[in-house]
């Protein structure tokens, strides 16, 4: 058995890569993967995006291909075709094929993966379509992670459908310092104090997976207002500094007073009847998005 790449595409590469790991476990039997030019209806299963596949891939309609996901599973002859909208609709149909023949992904990591064994390789009689409801079907980074927890969730989000990560904050150190210096697990020993760059590094390990497999990229959330404002921007913490009268004008009035927001500089609004705080919020997201071109949802 073959699985034919039609794309150059690396996450396309990925899907058949998986797809002939899977089927040599279950088929029990050596599954090779070749890339091919185009579709010429030998046996096998054949992968791409909509254009490297024309009329053999009558997708449903979406509006963006960039932002919107559909896939489609067709037999032709002894052949099947597994096409999508884009690289990790390619992916998400690779997965939905398994899981016609008994694969499941009950939860992140290989010990959630279940795959069953099968007689032989149904290439005919597939005609299944299906289109994302939501353009966005996303998870996003909390609690206490680690580097291999979050890298876990990113490869098992397209085989459950899943498009999009979420990385909060302009770095995630606030969810890697609680895993990693164990603060709810006073009993580990091997507590490791995590810098700004090194909680950077593990960010970059996450958006790699991302892109990996086409996902969309989401970064920041909160924290815009503190950074406008030149405070912490990474967490909930209390602020324990001064507050210059610089700063403080720009935030929004409580009471009759300005002034942080229960000490939380993320938690604090600025003041935006102030032409200086709209400014200042405006060119905050402006410098950021600039830095950070691989971000796709800000």
């Amino acid at each position: 058995m073959k699985v034919y790449t039609l794309d150059s595409d690396l996450v396309v590469r990925l899907a058949a890569a998986d797809l002939a790991r899977c089927l040599s476990v279950m088929a029990d039997t050596e599954i090779s993967v070749c890339p091919t030019e185009k579709f010429d209806g030998q046996p096998g299963i054949y992968l791409g995006t909509t254009p490297s596949l024309g009329e053999a891939a009558n997708l449903p309609a979406v509006p963006d291909p960039k932002w919107d996901d559909a896939f489609l599973l067709t037999s032709a002859g002894d052949a099947l075709v597994i096409a999508g909208t884009n690289p990790r609709s390619v992916l998400m149909g690779a997965y939905q094929y398994l899981r016609e023949l008994g694969a499941e992904w009950l939860w992140p990591g290989e010990d959630g993966e279940i795959l069953p064994p099968v007689d032989q390789i149904p290439l005919k009689g597939f005609n299944i379509t299906a289109a994302a409801a939501h353009r966005h079907r996303g998870v996003c980074i909390e609690g206490a992670p680690s580097l291999a927890h979050i890298q876990d969730m990113v490869q098992w989000m397209p085989r459950v459908g899943l498009n999009a990560f979420f990385l909060q904050f302009q770095t995630s150190s606030h969810f890697w310092r609680r895993w990693y210096s164990h603060q709810l697990n006073p009993t580990w020993e091997n507590e490791w104090n995590l810098t700004e760059e090194e909680c950077a590094a593990l960010d970059e390990g996450v958006i790699k997976a991302v892109k990996e497999r086409d996902l969309i990229l989401h970064r920041v959330g909160h924290g815009w207002t503190a950074a406008a404002l030149g405070l912490p921007t990474n967490g909930w913490d209390r602020y324990e500094g001064q507050v210059t009268d610089e700063q403080r004008k720009l935030m929004a009035k409580v009471d009759g007073e300005r002034g942080l927001w229960e000490n939380v500089p993320i938690n604090t609004e600025l003041c935006y009847s102030n032409p200086e705080a709209r400014r200042r919020l405006v060119e905050t997201v402006l410098e950021y998005a600039q830095a950070h071109p691989e971000v796709d949802v800000l």
